[in-house]
């Protein structure tokens, strides 16, 4: 990038600038904001996730099993709590399963499956990725 600049009607002075660097540190920037931040807050996401099945739902617990196995409910396997996968998408981030073919049904129920939805983001989740946005932002960590 070249600069003229006239000094007092005078012969112009030339001043070249690099401005590569700042405009890949800017790039960078937009890059990070795009990504790190919603990555993050993807992950607060999904260990919410994980700890729904712990807890067996929250806020509200699942319904019971009529059955009396021993394993804890949606957790037969390990397949559908292992399958919750953090994705980056254009302006944010994906939390969820693409792997397992029937996630939809405990999630939604059925004609002859309650529903027990573990794709839910508490309260709690809310006011951390809002700190986590608002650090990113504020600092310049990104």
């Amino acid at each position: 990038m070249a600069l003229f600049v006239k000094r007092d009607g005078k012969m112009p002075i030339k001043v070249n600038v690099d401005a590569s660097k700042l405009l890949n540190r800017l790039n960078q920037f937009e890059t990070n904001l795009n990504t790190l931040p919603w990555m993050q807050a993807g992950g607060i996401v999904r260990n919410s996730i994980l700890e729904n099945f712990v807890s067996q739902g929250r806020p509200k617990k699942w319904a019971p099993r009529k059955d009396k196995l021993s394993h804890p409910i949606l957790d037969k396997s390990g397949k559908l709590k292992g399958s919750i996968d953090i994705a980056p998408i254009k302006d944010g981030v994906s939390v969820g399963t693409r792997s397992i073919s029937y996630a939809k049904f405990p999630q939604l129920g059925t004609k002859k499956m309650v529903a027990r939805p573990y794709v839910m983001v508490q309260g709690e989740d809310i006011k951390d990725i809002q700190a986590l946005f608002r650090k990113h932002l504020l600092s310049g960590s990104v």
